[in-house]
């Protein structure tokens, strides 16, 4: 047994989906076993609860199993798995927006200072006892977009991906990634005028 798994392990994703489509569920354990914490790393920034997060990761590879059959060995596997956990994640996102109770949570924890922008936000050179603060900060903000544009913002503020990248995670158009970023950029802007005592607290001189 352990020589079956120890073979697995050294096969391409290819073989290991065409073992998966024959019946070999060891095959697919393989593949979760290679992608789940690369997947769970993704997604991190666009859900923020554990139990949450391991849900969708959990959902991701029960959809990509169901749907291994459409998965075309010229894009990435890994790629493909991705994309359908960023579905999974704008759904969730989307159901976030239309829970009241879940709403209500998070007005709870509106932070008493906001920052001047994103850029600024998720700059490492801010002081590790900030982290939380600033983590706690970034959620709430995005959580006053849409899901799309607060998905937008996530990945080309926060996970620092090019408009080309988004496009390849999303499958979204490249104009629809630039036009959604821009109305994301202009909420928040919005949002940071509103508040004067974050602006100052974040907008000291570099």
């Amino acid at each position: 047994m352990a020589s079956c798994y120890s073979e697995l392990s050294e096969s391409s994703d290819e073989d290991l989906v065409n073992q998966t489509l024959e019946g070999s569920m060891a095959a697919f354990d393989e593949i979760v076993r290679r992608y789940q914490q690369t997947l769970a790393a993704s997604l991190h920034h666009l859900c923020s609860n554990p139990s949450d997060l391991e849900e969708l990761v959990q959902e991701t590879f029960v959809r990509s199993f169901r749907k291994l059959r459409l998965w075309k060995p010229q894009a990435p596997l890994f790629a493909w798995i991705r994309r359908i956990g960023y579905n999974l994640c704008y759904d969730y996102l989307r159901r976030q927006k239309r829970n009241p109770l879940a709403m209500q949570r998070l007005e709870s924890t509106v932070p008493s200072a906001d920052p001047a922008g994103m850029d600024r936000l998720v700059d490492e050179s801010i002081p590790a006892d900030d982290a939380n603060c600033r983590n706690d900060l970034i959620h709430w903000l995005l959580r006053q977009l849409k899901p799309d544009e607060a998905m937008v913002v996530t990945l080309l503020h926060v996970q620092q991906c090019s408009v080309t990248e988004i496009v390849e995670r999303t499958g979204w158009s490249p104009s629809k990634v630039k036009v959604k970023a821009h109305r994301a950029r202009r909420k928040l802007q919005q949002i940071f005028e509103s508040h004067e005592e974050l602006r100052l607290q974040y907008t000291a001189p570099l």
